[in-house]
């Protein structure tokens, strides 16, 4: 999916950023993509939820959807075994949960 394919860019960007905690490269370009980001989790009728992998399930509320969204990322967490990665999902997870 688009969808997917712009998530994928996202992820290489932030990979590619610099995660030293005085750099504010991360939140730069989260808030670039925000729109991207925060699609599945603010609209009912997105297409993310209709994905076949999307984590979340048609008629899931606002609520629900970002109970998955950490509940998912917390999972992800505790599976990251390198360390800038494990940075970049703290900080997406923090980045949609200050939007709640």
């Amino acid at each position: 999916s688009l969808r997917k394919m712009r998530m994928n860019e996202l992820m290489g960007k932030l990979l590619k950023a610099d995660t030293n905690p005085e750099s504010d490269e991360l939140q730069t370009l989260m808030l670039g993509e925000e729109e991207l980001i925060m699609e599945p989790l603010e609209e009912d009728k997105s297409v993310g939820i209709m994905e076949e992998d999307s984590i979340y399930e048609e008629g899931m509320t606002r609520e629900k959807r970002f109970d998955r969204y950490d509940e998912v990322m917390e999972e992800r967490l505790e599976k990251a075994v390198n360390k800038k990665v494990e940075v970049i999902l703290t900080e997406l997870r923090e980045f949609v949960s200050s939007r709640r």
